[in-house]
């Protein structure tokens, strides 16, 4: 009876609250649910077809309106587009617009400026124009080809690798926006000529690759993206100026092939993308004999080209643009007026920067009045352009406002879309030997990192260091360090500052040189921030990982590949030296990326303001150490690891350490299973404990319904020190070592006999309740919770939750009793016990009464690092899903997560809530009602808010030395860091 008189006498001893504020396969049946709504009564669709049939008939009226007030040098003067250069000054300016008044131009390219300046030039040409202009842009990588201060999108050749092409049709989108921001109408975009010659001077990295179908794919992804938000995407260069070793902007190119090789290779991408409705399709300037082999005529000038093929063999009836006229593969071809004729004689719609406009207008007037142009034809083409100035609401057209323009166009959509891009584009080619065993990296063996090309320490250095423990070396200490370096040890070398033109595309001497020196003497991964052409240098005895540019949106990219924090399946876009077009290997990752900061907000070093509040944690000693992450949308755009393990300062915390969640476990283990298992059907929130475990039957407790419960409105006692009359009777309750009737670990060489389990149980059951329940935090529910879990499924309550959510999600951190798995350096130790355990507890729950159960219990236990419980609460904020399996119902979350309304309680089932009336709860009081989430006695806490779509974490060791020390709860450190995170994010 001793062991069961000191669990009772302990109901009455004086506590110390914790601080709590096709078909469907079987194995698709888990993947997100879509529902498909069918339309029975079919008006929708003939709704739809209506509005489509009147509106053509209104865009049809305006254009005949429009031709019919029109005289012929009014018509003619729609055919060109005439050039802007605002850099060049008002002069420039000047000249460009009274050429507009003058010669009724029907629309401009403007070229390159401030964003600001541009769009004036835009609405002054509007304005002088009796007839709206469509504005073009030759941005093949947005705007930001002709534009400062805006989104710097890859180059094509950067984003050839992608096997899944949705992120290219998001950056379309994205242009398209940026476009119609500006007033632009027309993008001069996708590139789709195969750059199978990776000599050519004037392609290069502006092709997709140098496989055809490929190119073909990517370019419709874009064209598309475009397209489907309203701006004109115009194919480039027809018939294909992938293959030249020459610049058609300073000599005409020759394309010697045979016309089965211009089938196999130069055409399918426009062939693909005038089957996926391309608007616009530019001419190339070259000399292709074996399409029409006349005097060294320019495809441009060809009506053999662009009409008998590109009209009438390959179907297109687009517009078709000339490739500027004024560009020496061009110009040599008669006069300016000569040549502006012959391009429209040839089948070019538009005739891009012709230079003699009056002289050109004047030709083509004599063409007609010989007969060699007939009006019909006139008409037929002017019909053509004023649709298009129609479609882009031409025809009720207003100036473009300047409010806000550059945050405009720099939205956080498109940010995140760039590292989206480089993230599908990142190719993983191992050495043949290794397969892929070097990536992702652990930190079993020894990591250095060494950036070739750059005196300074670099973005993906830093981040990879976050995580694992890794030395940076320069050149010099590489040189140092080379004769001790063993086949184990794992040298990753970044190469930065490559070049974007042949012959060697940047690569250094010294780079190959070293490379060469080291590749076999240790395992060698490169990360190759440049063109894949520059692979020609790099020797295939060593690991390679793609990634395409050296811009922080592709560093963060790459280290997400390295570090296993996303999918990589890229496939090699060129061949070049021993590397083949089309190698890849894929490499699988799980958990959320990791971003950048400047990727939100206004201001782009906001969120260092962060590292105050971290700084101020170790500086009032509120924590030895911690962890801060911020995931925005999905993407980690902050995390940082602060302080060290203990004050000592002999272990800095990594952001993969992991810490003791203490009450988050409440909401990422109990409830989680809680709602679970109601969703399956088997067990019911409004029945009692009793009716699930009949043992409580007689006892208090037993008629606690499960959901008051959850909302800790049970009227149970907050919690029992199970533990303190035990200290008086330590030689019969526990064993330095595991034996027969002790076999429940506590700590080190200490184990606890197996009869206090069923006696904790005892002492909870003879529990009074509250005569009048209101709302008051208690352990004891979610204790009962965690027994009731393991009675209904059967399974230890970590094992049921780790085979329906850790296993599955791939959250290899989270776990209880972590000591049974993880090096202890991994591991933040919370108190050095000096009255229970009489030792530092790393690994080991700090709470007492889920140490005496076995280290798992339904109140605690549980320990993460910041990135799974981060996961955890992203599947939440997705309404249940995660990399496309399902693991809760959307209806399910909302029900758990909303406030319940019960008068004087703001919390939700299970989860914690903000205080409704912002006076001291767990938040700050600046997030949004709906937000969920918990606290942790050991200086814990995460929030999600489905509003701002935004997942905060905090997690520290602040009971370190001491269990209760008063001063994070006392600084407000939390609060104030998650009020500074929304106002840097949302002011």
């Amino acid at each position: 009876m001793g062991i069961l008189f000191f669990l009772f006498s302990a109901c009455n001893a004086t506590s110390t609250p914790e601080y709590k504020s096709s078909d469907i396969s079987p194995e698709e049946s888990q993947v997100i649910e879509t529902t498909e709504s069918p339309n029975s009564s079919g008006i929708a669709e003939d709704d739809n077809f209506l509005t489509i049939s009147q509106n053509k008939l209104e865009r049809d009226a305006w254009v005949e309106s429009m031709i019919s007030a029109m005289n012929l040098k009014q018509k003619l003067g729609q055919f060109f587009m005439v050039d802007l250069w605002p850099m060049q000054g008002e002069a420039s300016i000047t000249h460009a617009i009274q050429s507009i008044k003058k010669h009724h131009v029907g629309s401009i390219i403007v070229f390159k400026s401030h964003p600001h300046q541009m769009l004036d030039v835009i609405n002054r040409s509007q304005e002088v124009s009796t007839i709206p202009l469509l504005v073009a842009v030759d941005g093949e990588w947005g705007v930001d080809m002709r534009l400062d201060s805006v989104i710097e999108w890859p180059y094509q050749l950067a984003l050839g690798s992608a096997t899944d092409f949705d992120p290219l049709y998001q950056m379309g989108k994205a242009i398209a926006r940026e476009c119609t921001r500006l007033g632009i109408h027309i993008n001069f975009a996708p590139v789709v000529d195969v750059n199978s010659n990776p000599n050519n001077p004037v392609i290069g990295y502006r092709s997709f690759g140098e496989n055809p179908h490929r190119v073909g794919q990517a370019g419709s992804a874009y064209m598309r993206g475009m397209q489907d938000h309203g701006i004109i995407a115009v194919a480039k260069h027809f018939p294909g100026h992938g293959d030249t070793d020459s610049d058609s902007h300073k000599t005409l190119p020759s394309v010697l092939h045979d016309r089965n090789r211009l089938n196999q290779m130069e055409l399918p991408p426009f062939q693909q993308l005038i089957q996926d409705g391309v608007a616009g399709i530019m001419a190339a300037h070259l000399f292709v004999p074996n399409l029409d082999n006349r005097n060294q005529r320019p495809t441009s000038l060809s009506s053999y080209v662009l009409k008998d093929l590109l009209r009438d063999s390959l179907g297109f009836d687009g517009l078709v643009f000339s490739d500027a006229l004024n560009m020496q593969g061009a110009s040599g071809y008669g006069g300016a007026a000569e040549v502006a004729y012959q391009a429209f004689l040839a089948g070019n719609d538009i005739l891009v920067m012709a230079q003699d406009i009056g002289g050109a207008v004047a030709r083509l007037e004599e063409g007609i009045a010989q007969g060699e142009i007939t009006m019909d034809e006139i008409h037929q083409r002017l019909r053509l352009i004023l649709q298009k100035k129609y479609d882009a609401q031409l025809h009720q057209y207003q100036p473009t406002n300047t409010r806000n323009l550059i945050n405009d166009l720099n939205p956080i959509e498109s940010k995140n879309t760039v590292i989206d891009l480089y993230q599908a584009n990142i190719t993983w080619v191992p050495n043949a030997d290794e397969h892929n065993s070097s990536l992702p990296l652990r930190d079993n063996q020894s990591i250095y990192t060494l950036a070739l090309g750059s005196s300074s320490k670099q973005i993906w250095q830093d981040r990879v260091g976050d995580y694992i423990p890794s030395e940076h070396l320069t050149t010099q200490t590489f040189e140092k360090i080379l004769p001790s370096l063993r086949s184990n040890d794992h040298l990753v070398i970044g190469i930065h500052n490559l070049g974007k033109t042949p012959p060697k595309f940047g690569m250094r001497d010294s780079d190959k040189a070293l490379i060469s020196k080291v590749s076999n003497r240790c395992k060698v991964t490169i990360l190759l921030f440049g063109l894949p052409y520059a692979l020609e240098n790099i020797p295939n005895n060593v690991n390679v990982l793609m990634v395409g540019a050296d811009r922080p949106e592709a560093q963060i990219a790459a280290v997400n590949a390295i570090l296993g924090k996303h999918d990589v399946n890229g496939r090699l876009a060129i061949s070049a030296g021993p590397w083949q077009e089309g190698q890849g290997e894929d490499l699988m990752g799980s958990g959320i990326p990791l971003g950048i900061p400047f990727k939100v907000g206004p201001d782009p070093v906001s969120l260092d303001l962060l590292k105050a509040y971290e700084n101020k944690t170790i500086n009032t000693r509120s924590a030895p150490g911690g962890v801060v992450m911020v995931n925005h949308h999905g993407r980690n755009i902050y995390s940082s690891a602060f302080g060290s393990h203990t004050y000592d300062e002999k272990r800095t915390v990594l952001l993969g350490d992991l810490f003791d969640l203490a009450s988050i476990t409440k909401v990422a283990s109990t409830t989680l299973c809680v709602m679970k298992l109601v969703e399956d059907g088997k067990i019911d929130l409004d029945k009692t404990f009793a009716h699930y475990m009949p043992e409580f039957e007689e006892s208090p407790c037993g008629g606690v319904r499960l959901r008051d419960a959850l909302m800790h409105q049970s009227g149970l006692p907050a919690w029992i020190p199970f533990y303190v009359s035990s200290l008086d009777q330590r030689e019969t309750v526990y064993s330095s070592h595991w034996q027969a009737g002790y076999s429940q670990k506590v700590a080190d060489t200490m184990f606890i006999r197996d009869d206090v389990r069923e006696a904790i149980w005892d002492t909870i059951a003879i529990q009074e309740l509250a005569s009048d329940p209101t709302y008051k935090y208690s352990d004891l529910g979610f204790l009962l919770l965690g027994r009731l879990i393991e009675r209904v499924t059967a399974e230890p309550l970590d094992a049921y939750v780790y085979n329906e959510f850790y296993f599955p999600m791939g959250l290899e951190s989270m776990m209880f009793n972590p000591w049974q798995w993880i090096d202890r350096d991994h591991i933040l130790p919370t108190e050095d016990d000096t009255l229970f355990r009489k030792q530092l507890l790393d690994g080991y729950v700090h709470d007492m009464a889920a140490a005496m159960l076995g280290g798992v219990a339904g109140h605690a236990g549980l320990f993460s690092n910041a990135d799974d419980l981060a996961t955890l609460f992203q599947m939440l904020l997705n309404g249940g899903t995660w990399q496309g399996r399902r693991y809760l119902r959307e209806s399910t979350i909302d029900d758990f997560t909303r406030w319940q309304r019960y008068p004087g309680n703001n919390r939700g089932l299970g989860f914690h809530k903000p205080d409704r009336d912002f006076d001291g709860g767990p938040t700050s009081n600046i997030v949004s009602l709906e937000t969920f989430g918990h606290t942790g006695f050991t200086g814990t806490s995460v929030w999600a808010d489905p509003v701002a779509n935004l997942i905060y974490i905090f997690l520290s060791n602040r009971c370190y030395p001491d269990a209760y020390n008063p001063n994070l709860v006392r600084q407000g450190i939390r609060n104030d860091l998650q009020t500074e995170i929304y106002e840097t994010l949302f002011r």
